[in-house]
């Protein structure tokens, strides 16, 4: 493995893990304050980025596991990314069905990146899989993986920062608006 690569994949696991947690507590402390809608940008923010967590801790476990060869790495590598592109279409398809029917496109090109950018990176996830399982010995995995998690940590903090922005609106109405 590249020099530094178990501290960046232990370091990784560790912020995946207690942003899922933290996430996980948000949304239990917040359970019945909302209703449950399938098509609400809110849950699918909180189910996608859960998703995307999920995902960044179990492949960042992956490469810290003793033993494990890089072709049982890429064929674990694969599995996650199309659970994480399974899991995150199914959380944001119900937005769009809504979205579609009650013609409100207003923000489509900001749900369309909360969907399309995890599902780039989950797509060079199972490119590099692939090439990484036809040419075992070359270092194909483990130099394009941390750029990829890199990017979903990005949109999933994104999302976390959307999800504390519409909660504080929601709280307190006032919030954002300029005082004279």
């Amino acid at each position: 493995m590249a020099p530094g690569a178990e501290s960046f994949f232990g370091w990784t696991a560790g912020a995946a893990a207690t942003l899922l947690g933290l996430l996980f507590v948000a949304v239990q402390v917040g359970f019945g304050r909302v209703s449950y809608d399938p098509g609400s940008r809110l849950h699918a923010t909180a189910r996608s980025t859960f998703s995307l967590f999920v995902t960044v801790f179990v492949v960042s476990l992956l490469f810290l596991y003793p033993g494990l060869d890089r072709r049982g790495l890429s064929i674990g590598i694969a599995i996650m990314a199309a659970f994480g592109a399974y899991s995150v279409t199914r959380c944001w398809l119900p937005v769009w069905g809504g979205m579609l029917r009650e013609h409100r496109l207003e923000r489509t090109w900001q749900t369309a990146w909360l969907l399309l950018a995890p599902l780039v990176c989950f797509a060079f996830l199972v490119y590099d899989s692939y090439d990484q399982f036809m040419s075992p010995e070359r270092r194909i995995i483990e130099l394009a993986v941390p750029a990829v998690i890199l990017g979903l940590f990005g949109v999933a903090l994104s999302m976390v920062i959307r999800m504390v922005q519409h909660r504080l609106l929601f709280w307190n109405p006032g919030f954002g608006a300029q005082s004279i």
